[in-house]
């Protein structure tokens, strides 16, 4: 898939999100995302993101989503939309 993308012109981010339990991200795994052209945002451990911002125990919520989202945004900007202001 990712070849395919970058092929394309097609940007691709893979982000590796919070959830309630630490989990591992294997080195081929982001080996792989780097080697296929795409950018990597590591939110696994966002600050800000705790247990209490898991309602279900799984997913974020609203206030944890947020966070995430403005995260994500604020990495990306620069790389993709450079000169927007972050608009």
């Amino acid at each position: 898939m990712l070849k395919v993308a970058k092929a394309a012109g097609t940007h691709v981010a893979v982000v590796a999100i919070p959830m309630p339990k630490s989990y591992p991200l294997p080195q081929p795994t982001v080996q792989t995302i780097a080697d296929g052209g795409a950018v990597l945002i590591d939110a696994r451990n966002l600050p800000g993101i705790d247990a209490s911002d898991f309602p279900d125990n799984y997913h974020l919520g609203s206030v944890g989503a947020k966070m995430l989202t403005e995260h994500v945004i604020k990495k990306l900007q620069p790389l993709w939309w450079p000169g927007s202001g972050g608009n």
